[in-house]
């Protein structure tokens, strides 16, 4: 799901009270394909917190529905995912109440 404007159709992430382009309030969540390209990504080493592990690759992933995601890539392992690699979302739990969208590269490796 993503915020999407009613009033210009602007696809925009994160949530916000009103649209980054028209400012309008009036915007609702609407499905997304979970489907991209990578727009950049990176390998992380050196954590920004004790607990969490690495290392693990941090990107940009560019949606079909033309909205940018900051997520991580699982699934391979170093060097970072080329830019340009087709992605889909899938979920990550981390506990019995959190789920995060993950992405991994694209078993058919087509282009969206």
């Amino acid at each position: 799901m993503r915020p999407v404007c009613s009033q210009c159709g602007k696809n925009f992430f994160t949530p916000q009270v009103a649209c980054p382009v028209c400012l309008s309030e009036d915007w609702t969540y609407q499905p997304s394909c979970g489907r991209g390209v990578v727009y950049s990504a990176t390998v992380v080493h050196r954590p920004p917190f004790p607990g969490l592990e690495t290392p693990y690759q941090l990107a940009i992933v560019d949606l079909e529905e033309n909205w940018s995601m900051l997520t991580n890539i699982v699934g391979t392992g170093a060097p970072a995912t080329p830019i340009g690699t087709p992605v889909e979302v899938t979920w990550l739990p981390l506990n019995e109440l959190i789920v995060l969208p993950v992405f991994r590269v694209r078993v058919d490796g087509a282009q969206p």
